[in-house]
């Protein structure tokens, strides 16, 4: 019977791997093809198609082209060599799994947080969002500069409405600013009220405590979503509602 041929395009259409994989698996001697024509290009035979299927196979599972190389060319496994490495594929999935989990958790609660704005304030999202991803090294941070009973811990429901709150207030400010209100107008200064009151909450009725024991320790980078003429702002406000 006639061995069936392929050139590497046939071979590619196929086998559904692209002519640039397979030149790369030629080159790192992973699939090399079992002839040539006399011109020089590339052939490929059923053969080839068997082993680059096992290789595919091998890929799903995220293994390494080195480590696939050996398996292939081995063509027997030792059990518990195949066992210990299916489970460390397992491992590494359940750990994309978690973290497209914790991923998608996080999108959820983005959208929650800005879905009754009319519109999002880029920089007050960023900013957000910086710190939902870095609630890990916060709590972190917390706890060791803070007794642990300072606070009570608030659930999901809780924090989202103080960070819609928190949201709807930094985005007052830039607001504010943008349209020139003066620090002492009515306006600016019902901002300052409610920025007292969220921070307030968010404190747990512990700011002086909070803001003493937090002095003494080293700062932790917090996203600032204000620029220098905000900032001005905020600090004009705070200083004449501080002074009644």
């Amino acid at each position: 019977m006639e061995t069936v041929l392929y050139t590497i395009g046939e071979f590619a259409k196929k086998s559904g791997v692209s002519v640039r994989t397979l030149r790369y698996y030629d080159s790192i001697h992973l699939l090399q093809p079992s002839n040539f024509t006399e011109g020089g290009h590339r052939l490929y035979d059923t053969d080839d198609l068997h082993r680059l299927q096992q290789i595919q196979a091998l890929k799903f599972l995220r293994f390494p082209l080195k480590e696939i190389k050996e398996m292939v060319e081995q063509k027997q496994i030792a059990r518990d060599v195949m066992v210990g490495s299916i489970e460390y594929q397992q491992r590494s999935f359940e750990a994309q799994l978690n973290e497209i989990q914790e991923i998608l958790a996080n999108l959820d609660y983005l959208k929650k947080m800005v879905e009754e704005e009319p519109t999002v304030d880029v920089s007050v999202f960023s900013s957000m969002l910086h710190m939902l991803i870095l609630a890990n090294e916060t709590d972190e941070w917390l706890s060791k500069h803070l007794p642990s009973e300072t606070f009570d811990e608030l659930d999901k429901g809780e924090k989202l409405d103080l960070d819609k709150e928190w949201t709807k207030v930094l985005t007052a400010i830039k607001t504010a600013v943008q349209e020139e209100i003066s620090p002492d107008s009515e306006e600016a200064q019902q901002i300052a009220t409610r920025l007292t009151s969220i921070m307030g909450k968010t404190m747990q009725g512990k700011a002086e405590t909070v803001s003493s024991q937090i002095k003494q320790a080293e700062p932790l980078d917090f996203p600032n979503p204000f620029t220098e003429k905000e900032q001005q702002f905020l600090e004009s406000i705070m200083n004449l509602y501080e002074k009644g």
